[in-house]
């Protein structure tokens, strides 16, 4: 009786912890300086890079349980540099013309920075990613969006 309770339990556990893997690759790049405004009680963006060539290949791995992590690996001409985050809190909203978008609380997983995520994609299926590094003043966005 004993062993057909835990193995209830090891069932239950594997099936309720389930989780979904997803692959994007973004093709464009552009980084800007966000400054806080008290006065406007928000921030500001100021661009310091232009939208540029840069290829990155994004992992997300999502839990049922609203934690996960992220691989991001930049596909460089003679090396490629690797990101990892691990996601601690993540939820689907809805945009203002009712399409969602993933919001993701993360931490980087070199400096232990807390970032944030928003990842959407257009009417056309084409990825967006947007990075929110508050600690470094720092936001990015990734795309692969066609000109």
């Amino acid at each position: 009786m004993k062993k057909l309770f835990f193995l209830f339990v090891l069932l239950f556990s594997l099936k309720s912890f389930s989780q979904t893997n997803t692959s994007v690759t973004t093709y464009n790049v552009a980084t800007s300086d966000m400054v806080w405004s008290d006065m406007d009680e928000k921030y500001l963006f100021f661009p310091v890079d232009e939208r540029h060539f840069a290829k990155f290949v994004w992992n997300f791995t999502f839990n049922d349980n609203y934690t996960g992590a992220i691989k991001s690996s930049h596909i460089g001409r003679t090396e490629n540099t690797n990101y990892g985050f691990n996601i601690y809190k993540w939820e689907i909203r809805n945009n203002n013309d009712g399409s969602e978008y993933i919001w993701v609380d993360a931490i980087q997983v070199s400096d232990s920075q807390k970032v944030t995520f928003i990842i959407n994609k257009n009417s056309y299926g084409e990825n967006m990613i947007s990075l929110f590094m508050p600690e470094k003043n720092k936001f990015l966005t990734f795309d692969n969006f066609n000109e």
